[in-house]
């Protein structure tokens, strides 16, 4: 092949897949239409479907090697530790909705307690805005402790014992059930060493609200509502959109956090208790959970 011609048909493909890549980003980013994109760049609405969820996929693929705990996790607790003196902290947990459009089969699953129809989404942060851990996969009526316990995390956590270094815990709200790697608020209106305990735990995990805010405030389409009817290529988008969030983190983007981000939002304060603690060597279940939350506590005595 004549190597002018061959030099030719590279800059061709090269350009569609920058034009490919383009049209993503203006979908996710601006949440424009699909015939409003074809209006503004040229190609028909099936073919913006088409490349939408094919680079979607393209990225869906470094999920495993970009949304992830670092490699070197020595740092980590320290990082933490300087935002609001919270020790051994690996991330910090919570879930956000993501609004959608629901499948006309089943969309009473998908109503969340703010009668909107939604993806409950579940993200670790850690102190950078980075996301550790994603699941966008249980629809919006799912509570917040429902997606954790179905959740890898779950599994890795509390079945296989799995962290990323000796006695780290994760941080969450009073959404979730206390577990001895994960460290909830105490209730009521604690004063002393639970006081500042609780003052500590709220401003470390603060992070996550953070994290979504920016998220969404990079890819529009996750703040205003993803107008695709399978829920299932919602996910890959929310997964594709915090690919992309962690890289450029990566490489130095920060990026905006939203100035009418409401933390209060996400959160919700019905606690999944266990009915019946069952017995374990040294107590019951909840003395042994309880149990790792004294020990954090105790460096909040003065």
């Amino acid at each position: 092949m004549d190597p002018k011609h061959l030099k030719f048909l590279l800059s061709k493909h090269l350009k569609y897949f920058y034009f490919q890549i383009e049209l993503f980003l203006h979908f996710i980013g601006t949440n424009s239409f699909y015939h409003v994109m074809r209006d503004a760049r040229g190609p028909s609405t099936h073919t913006v479907h088409r490349v939408v969820h094919r680079v979607s996929k393209a990225i869906n693929t470094l999920k495993a090697d970009v949304v992830c705990w670092p490699e070197d996790c020595s740092k980590l607790a320290k990082s933490f530790f300087d935002l609001s003196g919270f020790p051994l902290v690996a991330g910090c947990l919570d879930g956000t909705h993501i609004t959608i459009t629901p499948p006309a089969n089943d969309e009473i699953s998908y109503v969340n307690r703010h009668h909107t129809h939604s993806l409950n989404v579940l993200a670790v942060c850690g102190p950078d805005l980075s996301i550790f851990y994603l699941n966008a996969n249980h629809p919006g009526r799912c509570h917040d402790a429902h997606v954790l316990r179905q959740s890898s995390l779950w599994r890795s956590f509390e079945l296989d014992g799995n962290r990323p270094f000796p006695g780290a815990v994760l941080l969450g709200d009073s959404a979730y059930p206390l577990r001895q790697w994960l460290l909830t608020p105490f209730g009521g209106d604690p004063e002393g060493a639970k006081g500042r305990y609780n003052v500590a735990h709220i401003r470390t995990r603060n992070v996550v609200e953070r994290a979504f805010g920016v998220i969404k405030s990079r890819f529009f389409a996750l703040k205003t509502g993803i107008r695709l009817k399978d829920p299932a290529q919602a996910s890959q988008l929310i997964i594709s959109a915090v690919i992309l969030h962690n890289l450029c983190i990566r490489f130095g983007d920060k990026g905006q956090e939203l100035d009418d981000t409401d933390i209060t939002d996400d959160l919700d304060t019905d606690r999944d208790e266990d009915p019946e603690p069952e017995l374990q060597e040294g107590g019951t279940a909840t003395e042994i959970r309880e149990r790792r939350r004294t020990q954090i506590l105790q460096f909040f005595q003065r």
